[in-house]
């Protein structure tokens, strides 16, 4: 596989780049050494310590002041004496505590620190044997600036927590946890309970940002990141220098490393659970119930009961689980060659003192022997230093590789600087095998398929580094058909490329010259290791037959010098044998070999995981715990005894356990792989991550590929002895499987039961595997594409099948066939009879649940049934009716969880006789399910109601009282009565707008009339009188105004005829 590949080339890197650490004085410390306390411990027991009691804030505050110097706290333990509420005047921590702090019991309240800074908490440090115990605190703790390194009670544990507890809100950006922001190696925190909210962008937990130590029967009820974020990346923000950075999980967009107890861990962590919900839907990454990022680390007896969401790798108990990756130097040949050469030389020159006195011709042969051995010496000494040259060789030509990066790295920020402005740009993508072979073309990644299509229908939630981890997985999957695309770097860069291919095809013709030597060194030393080989050989030759010669001249020597011709003779046969070997592993080298070995031994007998019984209420006592943990075996990379009953939803890489087994993005060969073993040629890789002894109970759903009962992808290790019993499905991906999605190596002991629903490949065990053994799955299959089957949709061709069985009656068991021995289909019945079959298989449980709450749970056999009296009510809920979900309880066959469906209550519902307003007659009010109805009828004033209100259909009228409107002319002159016994009779009622609202019993009758004593007749008559009175008036006012007129215009006309007359006269008069 491609990313097998891409792990040997990064192995390969780091064998050759391991550098010695600088030397220092050996009281010379580190930061990070004096932070955690400078390696002090404490001669004194804790009744010798001097006591300090902490009665008020003020106390507390001089504490803090004393404690600005790290040692003023060593040695005294400091008690609190009452509950502590602290004022708002000034906010502050205790800097650096190496003590004891006693709670008893006590609350310290009114925590809040918003100041700038890191490593923020009530203790910013405890040091190394320093113990906070017994202690509550409240408050929130939300530092702004860099914000690392949060947490309620502690920034950074390097010494023991126990007994305490945080209420309140923690937020920060980097490394938050409710009771710290981190728990360094030497740090362990025990019995702690946190219910506060965590939020933080990577590295966040209910209990502790970053676990390196141990973290014991802790447990969180608190939410810890259930809100959405986006980051996204400008082409202007992105250089070589943060390449690396971006592409990390510490800046994809939204969270990364979320979880219940811890958000990353490569430490322990053993009995912790969490109830609390964990992320946000359909966004984060790496994000579990239990630990977001288990790194190399330890998980044991942990539970979640919690709604786990994400985006990616996102599971149970673990989101994403890093393998163990361990590189063994072997022996080396050359090495034990000259070793047993020296071993040779000293029999010899014990036998040459032995025959010395016996013949001349005997020393003479022996020291011929001699000098053959000699010569065979010299030219081992010689190989061994041509290896040493190779190695010195092989190291300055890659630092000249790592200086060309710098060079090319100053360039391309240059080019990115100059090109802040261009919005246009599109992906590069480089490969590991291009940058080896000296290829520095890139990939255009508009071909990469399913990562852009992903980017495409999701493109609200995914931003650049979104894409880059969706290309990875195709990637991933690309690998199994043999396609070269392992450990590729994808950067954006701007639509003109010249200059960055320019910068980019300088660093290859460098990088190429360099590995060129290296080549070229390799090949100019090959002659000499040949030759030196073939005197090795020959000087080895004549030494064997010359002691031929020395048996014959020995013959009648002592026994002891007999004894030593015996020890001779061995010795030789060991060198040749030595020869013969290493000339066969110097000319056939391939490089460092990967193996993974986390196949185990199933678990013998019934276990138990998730948290005893005993310890529920009870603090065991002190040095007890530690014999039930698993000591017996390796405690690296491993997941076990944990169980998950929380609800698991996320976009791709989903599981009931973990959610992908897969190494990370910022992988770093120096921190991530234990070198074990002295250096040589003879190199192997192993790796190492198992799963096992774990149950899946809550339902697990995917969006897209990869959602597992127990896994969701699991690239690397072994899931052994696992249980899944709940519904598994993909909404619109493939590979989905009751115990594995995909599993590139072993499944063992494994069983499944429950409704596995995806598009392409999905399997009762697995959608995609590899080696299924001993595996037992009882499924119901829906699928709507190709490749299911009861154990698998797909097997590798190289993979094994053995020993898997079915119960019949569904499909074939690996791609719709049956395979005898390899995966063999039973009845239920022989089935069930099968040795170690649990009781879960026989045993069904029915679950009622309403808000995740339990109302009734029924046990129940294969077949048998739940009768109607059995089927509990659905509680009530305010504003809301809730119905149980339709499943067939009268053949039971599997376990079933009936979580109630709540809706809302229609809060009114109308007739659909309307008036001529187009309003409705009568409304009745109350809590009325989405098909009730009003049923209406009018004779007269007189109305007839009934209500149907039920889920059923043909279900009878609601009989009942009904609060009702009728809609009135004059509803505030107007009364209702109510049929009671064949008589009308009023009942109270209200004016609502134009309705009058009362309360009656349905079905039933009732009329509005008009209330006695109503004026609104004469009200009418009134205003009717009025407007006659008025129009009399106006017409009585036209009347005499238009006498008035017809007067002034008579007396104008006389006063025209007047004036007409006494012309005519005048006129007449001077005729005359």
């Amino acid at each position: 596989m491609n990313s097998k590949r891409l792990l040997c080339f990064l192995l390969g890197a780091a064998l050759i780049l391991q550098t010695p650490a600088t030397a220092y004085a050996a009281e010379t410390l580190t930061y990070e050494q004096y932070k955690g306390g400078s390696g002090y411990s404490s001669t004194l027991k804790e009744q010798d310590y001097a006591v300090i009691e902490i009665s008020t804030e003020e106390d507390l505050r001089k504490l803090a002041e004393n404690c600005v110097l790290d040692s003023w706290s060593r040695d005294k333990k400091v008690v609190l004496q009452n509950d502590i509420v602290l004022s708002m005047a000034s906010e502050f921590s205790i800097p650096a505590f190496a003590g004891i702090f006693d709670g008893g019991g006590y609350t310290i309240s009114n925590v809040k620190l918003t100041g700038n800074g890191s490593a923020a908490g009530l203790f910013r440090y405890v040091q190394e044997g320093a113990k906070i115990r017994n202690l509550t605190v409240t408050g929130e703790v939300s530092p702004s600036g860099s914000q690392d390194q949060v947490g309620g009670i502690v920034g950074v544990n390097y010494g023991s927590i126990e007994n305490c507890n945080f209420t309140g809100n923690v937020i920060g950006d980097t490394e938050v946890g409710g009771i710290a922001g981190v728990n360094a190696e030497s740090g362990e925190i025990r019995r702690c309970t946190s219910s506060g909210n965590v939020i933080g962008n990577h590295s966040a937990g209910g209990i502790v940002g970053n676990n390196h130590g141990v973290l014991n029967n802790c447990s969180n009820s608190g939410n810890i990141n259930t809100y959405s974020t986006e980051v996204t990346y400008d082409l202007d923000d992105i250089t070589m220098d943060n390449l690396e950075q971006i592409n990390s999980t510490s800046n994809v967009a939204a969270h990364t490393d979320t979880g219940g107890i811890a958000g990353i861990s490569d430490g322990k962590i053993y009995y912790c659970s969490n109830s609390g919900a964990i992320g946000y839907q359909h966004v984060g990454y790496n994000t579990g119930g239990i630990v977001g990022r288990l790194h190399q680390g330890y998980l044991q007896n942990c539970t979640n009961t919690g709604h786990v969401q994400g985006r990616k790798d996102v599971g149970g108990i673990v989101g994403q689980m890093e393998p163990f990756l361990e590189i063994q130097y072997l022996s080396d040949k050359l090495k034990e060659l000259d070793t047993e050469t020296d071993k040779f030389l000293d029999i010899l020159d014990a036998t040459q003192k032995d025959v010395s006195s016996y013949s001349r011709q005997a020393s003479d042969i022996a020291k011929s022997i001699s000098n053959h051995l000699k010569d065979a010496n010299s030219a081992g000494n010689s190989l061994t230093g041509t290896a040493h040259d190779l190695w010195y060789i092989y190291n300055q030509e890659l630092n000249g590789v790592s200086n060309d990066l710098k060079v090319l790295n100053d360039e391309l920020n240059k080019q990115a600087d100059d090109d802040k402005n261009n919005g246009n740009s599109h992906d590069i993508t480089i490969s590991g095998n291009d940058i080896w072979n000296g290829n520095w073309g890139g990939h255009d990644n508009g071909d990469t398929g399913e990562g852009n299509n992903d980017q495409n229908n999701d493109q609200n939630n995914d931003q650049n580094n979104d894409q880059n981890s969706d290309n990875n997985d195709n990637n991933g999957e690309n690998g199994s058909n043999g396609n070269n695309n392992g450990g590729n770097i994808t950067i954006t860069v701007p639509d003109n490329t010249e200059s960055y291919k320019a910068a980019l095809k300088k660093f290859g013709e460098s990088a190429t010259k360099h590995l060129d030597t290296m080549t070229s060194a390799s090949t100019d030393r090959s002659g000499g290791i040949k030759d030196n080989l073939d005197t090795l050989n020959k000087s080895l030759d004549n030494a064997f037959d010359q002691l031929g010669q020395l048996g014959d001249v020995l013959e009648a020597g002592t026994d002891n010098a007999s004894d030593h011709m015996d020890d001779l003779m061995d010795q030789a046969r060991v060198l040749r044998k030595l020869v013969s070997e290493i000339r066969d592993d110097l000319f056939r080298y391939e490089g460092i070999s990967v193996e993974d070995t986390s196949d185990e031994a199933a678990s013998k007998g019934e276990v138990n995981p998730g948290d005893p019984d005993a310890e529920e209420g009870a603090a065991e006592p002190e040095g007890t715990e530690e014999a039930r943990y698993d000591t017996s075996s390796f405690q690296k990379g491993k997941v076990t005894l944990c169980v998950n009953r929380g609800t698991v939803e996320a976009d791709t890489n989903v599981g009931g356990i973990v959610g992908q087994v897969a190494t990370e993005y910022d992988f770093d060969p120096e921190d991530d792989i234990t070198l074990t073993g002295t250096e040589s040629f003879d190199v192997e890789q192993t790796v190492k991550a198992v799963i096992r002894d774990s149950r899946n109970l809550g339902d697990v759903t995917g969006k897209k590929d990869y959602v597992g009962g127990v896994v969701g992808k699991a690239e690397y290790g072994a899931v052994i002895s696992c249980e899944s019993y709940a519904p598994v499905e993909s909404t619109g991906g493939s590979y989905v499987g009751g115990i594995a999605g995909s599993a590139s190596y072993a499944i063992r002991s494994c069983y499944s039961m429950g409704k596995i629903t995806g598009k392409n490949n999905i399997g009762g065990i697995a959608g995609e595997g590899c080696d299924i053994f001993y595996s037992y799955a009882y499924n119901e299959l829906d699928m709507s594409g190709e490749g299911q089957g009861s154990i698998a949709g797909k097997v590798r061709d190289d993979g094994a099948l053995y020993g898997n069985y079915y119960v019949e009656g569904s499909v074939g068991g690996v791609d719709g066939i049956g395979y005898q021995g390899g995966a063999t289909p039973l009845s239920y019945q022989e089935f069930c009879k099968k040795d170690g079959i649990p009781d879960a298989f026989s045993q069904f449980t029915i679950t009622f649940l309403a808000d995740g709450v339990e109302v009734a749970s029924y046990q129940c056999g294969y077949g048998d049934y739940l009768s109607e009296d059995q089927i509990p009510e659905v509680p009530e809920k305010d504003g809301y009716y809730g119905v149980w979900p339709e499943y067939d309880l009268r053949y039971i066959t599997g376990n079933k969880v009936l979580e109630a469906e709540y809706e809302e209550w229609t809060a009114s519902i109308a007739s659909t006789e309307k008036n001529d307003d187009d309003k409705p007659l009568v409304m009745a009010e109350g809590n009325f399910y989405p098909n009730a109805a009003l049923h209406l009828q009018v004779e007269g004033d007189t109305y007839t109601v009934a209500l149907t209100n039920s889920m059923e259909e043909d279900a009878p009228d609601y009989t009942g009282e009904a609060t009702l409107r009728v809609f009135c002319k004059d509803a505030d002159n107007s009364i209702v009565q109510v049929e009671q016994d064949g008589e009308y009779v009023e009942v109270e009622s209200r004016v609502i707008g134009s309705y009058r609202q009362f309360t009656m019993t349905v079905p039933g009758s009732f009329r509005v009339v008009e209330a006695e004593g109503s004026h609104t007749m004469m009200i009418v008559m009134c205003i009717v009188g009025g407007a006659a009175v008025l129009l009399l008036l106006v017409l009585i006012g036209k009347k005499a105004a238009k006498r008035r007129k017809n007067r002034r215009q008579a007396k104008r006309d006389r006063k025209a005829g007047k004036a007409a007359e006494n012309s005519g006269q005048a006129h007449e008069t001077e005729e005359k």
